[in-house]
């Protein structure tokens, strides 16, 4: 019974508990469900602002701790609909943290442990900016001891740590943080910068990246959402605006032809262009290396390329910037970085932006009808030179038919018959997603940009895989498959300037509503074109494979491998009507009808293995080291023919084509260039305050003679960041002081000019061979274009970041210049290729960036830059010398619109050289000239040609502008030019020297002489004699214009979150919307020129 009495009382004990804990446990679990749900996502947070954030959602709770108690604790999170009780568990997890609930009152405490040092463990984190971006090379070490390790390219860091111990993460410009290890398995770390607009951020080279402040080089970075909110169409053509030194070539010739790849030149001309003339590469040799991933590419892949995937694009200036790619780094280098897979739930970025183009005709200014027939009144056309009044009655009843014409309203714009306005429609879809282990990403676009003129357009279609792999936390595997097609069409109408020599008075179609075929001017109608089977058809397919592979070993050493294998298969078919106005004067069938077949394979394999080392000794030492191997291959091989005779267009397959073209053959073109080098890059920094960087690299290619196959290029530059000596203030902002010298090379040219080639003869066969003779002839000595290049820079930023100047001075001395030689005739050729010449650029650029508002709704900011170069010529060749001869003849001083190249000691490269004019004379309306010796005369000699004056603008820049209020941003961009000089080739061709059968400019009519005492611009309206080139069509070149005008709107996350929508821009931009000139001339005379205006629009979900 007694033990019946205990066992009841201890159910009843039991029970009592049972029941005491169960009204307690709810009543706190309730009291913790009590407010609004909670969803909050961090990474690498301090936990005070957790806290924080997660007591404001709650919208009822109040969290207590005393300040400090959380200090060097950080927390990453991803809180869905969670209640307090779930929200503080998963902050507090892993910490000696606990809590206590009074009512809506939560008391945080810290749990008491034993503090000993646990055996050290790995752990593994991510470091971030501000913007969740990865910060690359932060350093990560246990305080108190030299041990450590820095983050790689996506931010992520291993160490070995033992419980306990401190973490101190630092990166050059940014606050250091620190945190205390409790023994969890990771650790992500948010960095602060020290100063809003300081000398932050990564510089990516290719090879290796570099903080900014421990950077010596000259360099501008610019990021991808910089470049899409300016609208851009392509990179090439807004990489201008944000750095005035990278130029692009104004070819008036191309306008906006979306087949046509604009060429670029960075700080100048280093060497002469004489493609066309004494060379024959395909390449700018003027134009910058395009780096992209750490592998060359193209200017043409570049200009195709998805502007949606780039993460950030470096322009390397100086020869502590390039001095890494030696013998292709003297005209610059320009870094292209693209996006990589994010881990986590899957992502889409999904884009489209349509544009609609205009022809912009402002710079035309044709004469209508009425006053066509006027000047071809003055200019004596309707007189009969030969006398005779049947001839001379004749031209009278030639001009009434015309006049009548006139007077009943004809009065044609021929220039609109090409023209449209165009539509250019891009898309692109990227998917990513995955975890810290394997990454992902599928992308995919679709560009169709139809030109202005009608029938031309250029298709772009491409796909793509990205899988990033990490093995555990050394080992990292990355490869990125792409395929694109590219298909370009001319248009079938021809010329654009066809058009505009066409005569107002003339009528497009007669009184039945059939094509006039002949017009006025004893012509074929160009519009004829449009009617036939002509056809100019580019395509190119592009496979290309990049793999990477990166093994991080004792913390500070990385080993990196590269491999690029890229194809690309390019055709090339065009085919003219014999019907076409081209063979309008062909009176043999068999050379009526032309097509022309080319077809190209290009292949490449770039790749590069490298070793990196980088580490912090006692907290003011840090050392990086590079050292590596690169190699590329580029073989090219094509086929072509061109063939004529075809009956009509019903006939225009190759098959039916009669024979080869006049004195022609099927062609086979065979080129391979190879290039082997090593390098070795060095940066020390002492303080965080003073650094020294030491570049090597030598280089062998297949370009140059066997004799000099090898050549060593080098850099050594120097940083100081003042801003960090004691004995500054620490409110000033930063002054940074950068100084470089370095040799780097050029290899933009053909790569047989170090080889004798002899040509087979097809008509010189002996039995069952053909005869070979000397084509050119080699030069076993010839070696690597070397350019010696200064710098001196400084960047400063003032008043909390709210005012930054950066600045740059330099000197590029190029000298082993590769120029034609004369040799005597008797060897069987005229030239061949030596090192001879020298050019010299010297110039300055400048960048000042005004914070003018900045308040939580409001910024506005104002980036002034402007860029100064000038050219001279050093030495030159013996063939160059006997090319200006040639050149500067009577009848290539005739009117040719264009002023022939010529190169003197001690004038520049882009020098024009033309007679002085003296005016027109009053008295007699011919031109006076002034002779060298400074005398005049009314006869043109072309001897007495001087320098007056240079296309090289004295200064150019941009304004730029970004006003942001809210979510919306506004950007406006201005580019100017002054003090250059242009020769306007409308005037010597389409005013003084206009044909009164054709069409020309109104000044024809209205400035030239027409009796005597008239002061007048321009010779005798009825001097029909020839024009020569004369200071009075050299004229002042300044420009103001905007080129990009923007306008961005971000939703609020508040409108989109529900829909499951992460970020939605939408984006109205447009280009050249004005344009201010000194200089009337005509531009895009083959294609014009267009205005555009676009929307798009950016979506991740």
């Amino acid at each position: 019974m007694e033990k019946q009495g205990e066992t009841r009382q201890m159910r009843l004990s039991l029970l009592t508990l049972f029941l005491c804990l169960f009204c307690i446990f709810p009543l706190q679990a309730q009291q913790l469900t009590s407010g609004e749900r909670i969803t909050y996502q961090c990474a690498g947070e301090k936990l005070s602002v957790a806290l924080k954030a997660v007591e404001k959602l709650s919208g009822y709770y109040q969290l207590s701790f005393q300040a400090g108690t959380t200090d060097g604790y950080t927390v990453t999170a991803d809180l869905k609909e969670a209640t307090m009780d779930t929200a503080l568990k998963r902050l507090l997890d892993g910490k000696p943290f606990g809590y206590r609930v009074e009512g809506r009152l939560i008391r945080l405490y810290k749990e008491e442990r034993d503090t000993r040092l646990h055996a050290a463990r790995e752990v593994h984190g991510t470091v971030v900016d501000a913007e969740g971006l990865p910060i690359v090379g932060a350093v990560v070490r246990i305080k108190g001891k030299d041990a450590g390790a820095a983050t790689d390219m996506d931010g992520r860091y291993t160490i070995r740590v033992a419980k306990g111990q401190t973490l101190v993460f630092s990166y050059l410009g940014m606050r250091s943080e620190e945190r205390v290890y409790q023994g969890q398995a990771s650790m992500d770390v948010k960095l602060e910068a020290s100063d809003e607009l300081m000398l932050k951020g990564v510089v990516v080279n290719g090879y290796y990246s570099r903080s900014k402040e421990s950077y010596t080089g000259s360099e501008v970075t610019i990021k991808a959402d910089q470049l899409k909110d300016l609208g851009a169409t392509n990179v090439l053509s807004t990489l201008s605006a944000y750095n005035p030194s990278l130029r692009i070539t104004e070819e008036l010739d191309y306008g906006s032809d979306p087949n046509h790849v604009p060429e670029m030149t960075l700080r100048g001309q280093s060497t002469f262009d004489l493609r066309g003339s004494a060379e024959s590469s395909r390449n700018n040799p003027n134009g910058p290396l395009y780096i992209m991933d750490g592998i060359e590419v193209s200017a043409q892949a570049v200009y195709d390329y998805d502007i949606n995937r780039i993460e950030n694009i470096t322009i390397l200036k100086d020869a502590s910037a390039t001095a890494m790619y030696g013998s292709r780094g003297a005209n610059g280098v320009i870094v292209m970085t693209t996006k990589r897979p994010q881990p986590g739930k899957i992502k889409v970025d999904f884009s489209a932006n349509y544009t609609f183009s205009v022809p912009d005709l402002r710079d035309y200014n044709l004469m209508n009808a009425e006053e066509k027939l006027e000047f071809e009144r003055l200019a004596g056309r309707y007189i009969f030179a030969s006398g005779g009044l049947e001839g001379q009655l004749e031209k009278d009843r030639l001009y009434n038919s015309r006049l009548q014409e006139v007077r009943r309203g004809v009065n044609t714009y021929w220039l609109s018959q090409p023209l449209r306005t165009a539509l250019y429609q891009k898309y692109s879809a990227i998917l990513e997603g995955g975890d810290n282990n394997l990454r992902y990403q599928l992308h995919g676009r679709y560009d169709s940009n139809a030109g202005v003129m009608k029938g031309s357009d250029r298709n772009n279609y491409g796909i793509g895989a990205v899988l990033d792999y990490n093995v555990g936390n050394n080992f990292r595997v990355r490869n990125d498959l792409t395929i694109s097609e590219v298909k370009g069409k001319n248009s079938p109408y021809g010329s654009f300037g066809l058009f505009a020599m066409q005569n107002p008075y003339d009528r497009i179609y007669d009184a039945d509503g059939n094509m006039v075929k002949i017009l006025s001017t004893n012509h074929v109608n160009p519009l004829i074109n449009a009617t036939l089977a002509n056809k100019d058809l580019t395509k190119s397919t592009t496979w290309t494979d990049n793999f990477y592979l990166e093994w991080r070993f004792l913390n500070a050493f990385r080993l990196t491998a590269r491999m690029s294998y890229s194809k690309m298969l390019s055709q090339q078919e065009a085919f003219v009507s014999p019907k076409s106005p081209t063979f309008a004067n062909e009176t043999d069938i068999a050379k009526k009808g032309r097509a022309t077949y080319f077809n190209t394979t290009e292949t490449t394999m770039d790749g590069n293995v490298l070793l990196s080392y980088y580490n912090t000794f006692r907290d003011i030492h840090t050392l990086s080291m590079t050292l590596g191997t690169n190699f590329t291959d580029n073989t090219v091989k094509g086929q072509g023919f061109v063939a004529t005779g075809f009956l009509n267009d019903n006939l225009a397959n190759i098959h039916y084509a009669q024979q080869y073209a006049a004195n022609s053959k099927p062609d086979d073109v065979s080129d391979i260039s190879r290039l082997f080098g090593v390098l070795l890059n060095m940066n020390y920094g002492l303080k965080e305050r003073y650094y020294i960087d030491f570049s090597f690299r030598t280089d062998g290619s297949s370009k140059f003679g066997s004799n000099k196959r090898f050549a060593p290029f080098w850099s050594l530059g120097l940083a100081w960041n003042v801003h960090k000596e004691k004995f500054m203030n620490e409110d000033f902002g930063t002054l940074r002081l950068r100084a470089s010298v370095g040799s780097t090379g050029n290899i933009n040219f053909a790569s047989s000019q170090a080889i004798t080639r002899y040509t087979y003869m097809a008509q010189n066969i002996y039995l069952d061979s053909w005869g070979a003779t000397l084509q050119d002839y080699g030069n076993n000595n010839l070696k690597w274009q070397q350019t010696m290049a200064y710098n001196l820079g400084v960047d400063l930023t003032l008043f909390k970041g709210r005012l930054a100047f950066y600045g740059d001075v330099y000197r590029k001395l190029t000298n082993n210049l590769l120029l034609p030689m004369n040799v005597a005739p008797s060897t069987g050729f005229s030239s061949y290729t030596e090192n001879v010449g020298e050019v010299e650029n010297t110039g300055f650029e400048l960048r000042l960036s005004a914070n003018w508002l900045k308040t939580r709704d409001w910024s506005w900011t104002t980036t002034l830059s402007t860029f100064h170069n000038k050219n001279k010529i050093r030495k030159i060749s013996n063939e160059l010398e006997e090319m200006n001869r040639r050149n500067n003849t009577k009848q290539n001083s005739n009117i040719t619109g264009k002023v022939v190249n010529q190169y003197e000691n001690g004038n520049s490269t882009t020098a024009i050289y033309v007679v002085r004019s003296g005016g027109i004379d009053p008295a007699t309306g011919n031109e006076v000239y002034y002779k060298r010796d400074g005398s005049m005369s009314f006869i043109y000699d072309y001897k007495d040609k001087v320098v007056v004056g240079d296309t090289e603008p004295r200064f150019n820049g941009n304004i730029i502008n970004n006003l942001r209020w809210k979510d919306f941003n506004l950007y406006a961009v201005a580019t100017y030019r002054y003090g250059g000089k242009s020769y306007n080739s409308t005037l010597a061709t389409k005013v003084e020297g206009a044909n009164p059968a054709i069409n020309a400019d109104r000044r024809v009519l209205y400035d030239r002489w027409k009796e005597p005492g008239n002061h007048a611009k321009y010779r005798r309206i009825d001097d029909m004699s020839p024009v020569y080139q004369t200071s009075r069509f050299v004229q002042d070149n300044n420009t103001l214009v905007l080129s990009n005008l923007s306008l961005t709107y971000t939703l609020p996350q508040k409108w989109i979150s529900n829909l499951g929508i992460e970020y939605v821009k939408i984006i109205a931009a447009t280009t050249d919307l004005f344009r201010l000139s000194t200089i009337k001339q005509e531009r895009g005379t083959s294609y014009p020129y267009a205005r555009s205006f676009s929307m798009g629009i950016n979506v991740r979900f």
